[in-house]
């Protein structure tokens, strides 16, 4: 209120106004002064023969009005109380007439912004066709509540558009009821969508024309999610929402790279059925990334991966971890290790001594993870300077150049394919280096080494050798024991479990070296045909080596160790695996030229058994769809009185025929889930094996199908259950009816 009336001082009085209520009489004259008026048009004013006072001080005003823009009551209350012009009373007594006309006219900004909302409801109704895009907009803007927003991405064949439609509305509503501001972030979200676009700017001009601006904009807009770490990452998702539900195109593929550590079974079964609308399925997909960050906070993490992998989504994901970092600085196992030396410096390697969380070195501050050993340490320091050198060099050479830029991102791009869609967003070297800096690590300069020698960088090849050979010092001398909790990660970061390798190998961690371990690995062949990385060795009753590997050369690593696993194992190699997957162990048996027959025979007749459910499941599917036809004809007929008996004996019998159903769906349902399972924990070693003895893509194709089959099964068990209760509730409706007298 307050405000208001500041606001409503701030305006321009009338002539009316001033002469009703500042009558000064002889005074006209010194107030005209004060309110900086002509001298020469004021004397004129004064000279006027046979006007009275009160006409002169009229002609005063008129001119002050007229001749002054910024022309104000307050400035007329400020000029009034002046010693000067000693006008106090009159003033006391304006400022109460002003008083009451401002409480007779005033309407609360709520009352107003709620006002200009309900004047445009209607064709908001009629405008909006996509109110689930809309939503997700608008929870990015805070302007509905998370609450809502599961609503509206909730699927749910029975909610027409129009329910949604008013679901969305109704929640705008109660949000400028209790925030008015909130008028103008929902006006701004409108204008970003075409439909709406028009109605937006109607309700922008008058939430400023009719609600004061200045408290608006003193408002500072609330932050959600300051409590614990899951609040804080749900907040950053938040942030980016609108960005996401715009720009994620492929929600099956994303899905299914989050599904076991993100998501559920159930949810990628969801985002599969409903795969014939991407944007349905898209909503699906973000209400489960949603959920997982609320239960634990280092999913989005893994989100972010995921995102970087599709070029649409790069940035989004390059947003989130800046986001990510900056609230989670203290995180062990995202800080980023980074040595700046300065260029005249950079030649001299430091080490350092010290137990602390971080090293100055040169006035420069490093952070390291928590607890690291002295020898990490250095190295990782090694690490920095070599990188931070290297890309001195670089960034010279090419940082006015965005021609050569584009050069060093295809090299990269063409060398490792899924680079591709983060260097796609990356517009300068330097961003192009952050790239190359998350796939390297303390010991592994290689894809820096390949832009070195590619563009005859003979500086930086001095540099990246000289790593080298401090690289293999250091994993000769470096024992498994001692690395044991230890990343060599350049950037500590979590991978997707499809994108982690794990070897067990049966040796002694004490009595064996990270080199060791290299010396392994290098049976396969040169380590960058598989762009694998190694990234932890942990000692246990035996040696276990954790790889990264890029899901799209999974396939050839697998190849390649299936192929030399008999080196491999001579080795001391006990257990291969892919994710939670094992791929070999001791227990498994060797491929055999045999094997490729066999698991194209065991692969065809688990398929033709697919197909038999598959057909049984589309019968089951029409007997539903009959059966809940009939219903919904019984449904009309159920408040006909006359009628109860014969509708209690047909629901009787409707209710036996649909129970049946429901018990042969059941077992048909567990019976195809149990055989799938087992069909995918059969063929999972032979799948990949099969790639091995070249075997044409029908295992890996079926294995998909049958995913696609779970999902059909899970859909339609829901279908049934919601069957089920409608059916519960007309009998429920029934035996009302039997108690009432007359019916």
């Amino acid at each position: 209120m307050e405000n208001s009336f500041c606001c409503f001082l701030s305006c321009s009085p009338t002539t009316k106004e001033l002469t009703e209520h500042v009558d000064v009489g002889t005074n006209w004259f010194i107030l005209g002064t004060m309110l900086d008026l002509d001298q020469k048009r004021l004397r004129g004013i004064e000279a006027q023969a046979g006007h009275t006072d009160t006409h002169k001080m009229i002609e005063m005003f008129n001119l002050w009005l007229t001749t002054t823009p910024t022309a104000s009551r307050k400035e007329v209350l400020d000029v009034l109380r002046k010693r000067v012009v000693g006008e106090n009373k009159i003033a006391d007594q304006y400022e109460k007439y002003l008083k009451e006309l401002h409480n007779t006219n005033y309407t609360p900004p709520s009352t107003e912004a709620v006002s200009i909302f309900q004047r445009n409801i209607q064709s908001l109704n009629e405008a909006l066709v996509s109110p689930v895009q809309v939503s997700q907009l608008l929870f990015c803007k805070r302007c509905i509540s998370e609450a809502t927003l599961d609503e509206m991405e909730r699927i749910d064949q029975r909610r027409s558009l129009d329910d949604k439609k008013t679901t969305l509305l109704t929640a705008m509503q109660e949000t400028v009821s209790s925030n008015y501001r909130k008028l103008k972030d929902i006006a701004t979200v409108l204008s970003d969508v075409e439909q709406t676009r028009d109605i937006a700017d109607n309700i922008m001009t008058e939430f400023k024309e009719k609600i004061p601006q200045e408290d608006v904009s003193t408002v500072v807009q609330p932050q959600e999610g300051v409590g614990g770490n899951e609040d804080r990452a749900s907040d950053i998702l938040r942030n980016n929402y609108s960005a996401l539900s715009q720009s994620i195109t492929e929600p099956v593929r994303v899905a299914k790279l989050l599904h076991e550590e993100v998501i559920s079974d159930e949810a990628l079964s969801c985002v599969m059925s409903t795969r014939g609308s991407v944007s349905d399925s898209r909503a699906v997909l973000l209400k489960a990334v949603r959920d997982a960050v609320h239960s634990n906070y280092k999913h989005l993490e893994l989100f972010v991966i995921v995102l970087r992998k599709f070029s649409e989504t790069a940035h989004i994901g390059d947003t989130i971890f800046q986001e990510y970092k900056h609230h989670f600085s203290n995180d062990e196992n995202i800080e980023e290790m980074e040595t700046y030396l300065t260029e005249k410096r950079g030649s001299q390697y430091i080490s350092s001594d010290s137990d602390s969380e971080g090293s100055a070195i040169l006035g420069h501050w490093v952070p390291f993870p928590h607890k690291m050993r002295k020898e990490f340490k250095e190295m990782r320091i090694k690490f920095g300077s070599t990188f931070y050198r290297v890309r001195l060099l670089f960034s010279k050479k090419w940082a006015k150049s965005q021609k050569d830029i584009n050069k060093v991102k295809t090299l990269l791009a063409d060398t490792y394919p899924d680079l591709k869609s983060e260097l796609s967003v990356a517009k300068t070297i330097d961003s192009v280096l952050d790239v190359v800096k998350r796939k390297c690590s303390i010991v592994d300069v290689h894809l820096l080494e390949v832009i070195a020698v590619h563009f005859k960088v003979k500086e930086a090849i001095k540099i990246i050798i000289k790593h080298k050979e401090a690289a293999k010092e250091f994993c000769e001398s470096v024992s498994v024991s001692l690395s044991s909790n230890e990343t060599l990660q350049a950037i500590p970061m979590q991978h997707l479990p499809c994108e982690t390798v794990t070897f067990v190998l049966s040796w002694d961690a004490d009595d064996t070296t990270l080199q060791d371990v290299y010396d392994v690995l290098l049976e396969l062949g040169p380590l960058p045909n598989y762009h694998i990385k190694v990234t932890d060795v942990c000692k246990g009753r035996s040696v276990v080596v954790t790889c990264y590997c890029p899901a799209e050369y999974t396939t050839l690593l697998i190849m390649a160790v299936l192929g030399k696993i008999e080196i491999l194992q001579e080795k001391g190699l006990k257990e291969f695996k892919v994710g939670n997957c094992t791929i070999w162990n001791k227990v498994l048996p060797v491929m055999t030229t045999e094997t490729p027959k066999k698991t194209d025979k065991l692969t065809k007749e688990t398929v033709n058994n697919y197909e038999d459910m598959e057909r049984e499941l589309l019968s089951m599917r029409q007997q539903l769809a009959k059966k809940e036809k009939q219903v919904q004809e019984l449904i009309k007929e159920r408040d006909q009185p006359d009628d109860t008996d014969e509708l209690k004996r047909s629901l009787v019998k409707k209710n036996q025929e649909i129970d049946h159903l429901k018990v042969s769906i059941k077992k048909k349902d567990d019976e195809s889930v149990s055989k799938i399972r087992e069909l995918q924990t059969t063929c999972q070693y032979a799948t990949e094996s099969s790639k091995t003895q070249g075997i044409s893509e029908f295992v890996i194709g079926k294995t998909e199908v049958t995913l696609e089959c779970v999902a059909e099964l899970q859909v339609q068990k829901r279908k049934n259950k919601a069957l089920m209760l409608e059916n519960e509730k007309l009998i429920s409706e029934i035996k009302k009816k039997e108690r009432i007298p007359g019916t």
